[in-house]
């Protein structure tokens, strides 16, 4: 199914006032740094993020701040949820591609 770009909600936080009709969720690579994060294990982090959106079907994700094993571990765990990956570029320093 193919969800119109209107119907995309951007950012977690942002999106948890409608979070009962959150189907196409986009998060951008610093709130996906923090909601992700390494130490909280992705288990726990996925586990909340199908909590907080029950219906969600789609996730872009930001990858320009999550390491590898970030990005393998949630492409095994997010499932049934269709992961995307996606870049901006940032350039701060340390990040960038």
């Amino acid at each position: 199914m193919i969800i119109p770009a209107s119907k995309v909600n951007r950012g977690i936080e942002a999106s948890l006032a409608d979070k009962t009709d959150v189907r196409h969720l986009y998060v951008e690579a610093k709130e996906a740094n923090e909601f992700f994060y390494w130490s909280k294990s992705t288990d726990q982090a996925v586990s909340k993020l199908k909590a907080l959106f029950p219906k969600l079907e789609r996730i872009t994700i930001e990858d320009d701040y999550l390491i590898q094993s970030q990005i393998d571990a949630l492409s095994t765990q997010l499932p049934p949820i269709a992961v995307e990956w996606t870049y901006r570029m940032f350039i701060d320093g340390r990040h960038g591609r």
